[in-house]
């Protein structure tokens, strides 16, 4: 079994210059950004593996389950200057909100029979369960309503559900010096 708590908080500010092909400058940035977040993971296995004859006869077993939950939040604001570091129109501010939620869960189970040194017979299940759950939203300053508005270009939501189940089964057996093996999926 494993678990892991997270916290952090990143702050960095950084400023740009751009330049014409002649090397007069263009335009410059800054650009202010805070964030914060919280997480934990955890992840869980069990493992059996039992053998019952001297023939080998088998029975395997494995199951993991893994668990994350992440919440991340930021704010960022960018300035642009003309080529005399005179301040372009208002400042971006972008607010942004970061919420993963995610399971896996994979089982494997597989059994072998050998009757006798010839023959032998193996079946199994393999079943895998997953869901996905990632939101992001960004909220974008409107200065004519002072408000915060939602970026619906860079604003999404991913959803995956996944449950994949798979059995089989084989069927072995020699003949003098010919070996075949019948199988279904």
């Amino acid at each position: 079994m494993n678990l892991n708590k997270y916290n952090y908080d990143n702050n960095s500010i950084s400023k740009n210059n751009y330049y014409d092909s002649l090397h007069i400058p263009d335009y410059l940035f800054n650009n202010n950004y805070v964030s914060d977040g919280s997480g934990n993971s955890y992840s869980a296995s069990l493992y059996y593996n039992g053998k019952f004859d001297k023939l080998g006869k088998e029975l395997n077993f494995d199951v993991t389950y893994t668990d994350s939950r992440n919440k991340n939040n930021s704010n960022q604001i960018i300035q642009y200057f003309d080529s005399l570091v005179i301040p372009v129109n208002n400042p971006s501010k972008q607010t942004d909100v970061t919420n993963l939620k995610n399971y896996n869960l994979k089982i494997q189970l597989d059994y072998s029979n050998p009757f006798n040194d010839k023959t032998r017979f193996e079946t199994g299940y393999r079943g895998i369960f997953r869901a996905n759950d990632n939101d992001f939203r960004s909220d974008t300053l409107n200065y004519t309503f002072n408000t915060f508005i939602r970026n619906d270009n860079v604003t999404n939501h991913f959803k995956l559900s996944e449950n994949i189940n798979a059995v089989y089964g084989t069927f072995s057996q020699k003949i003098k010096n010919f070996r075949f093996k019948l199988g279904l999926r």
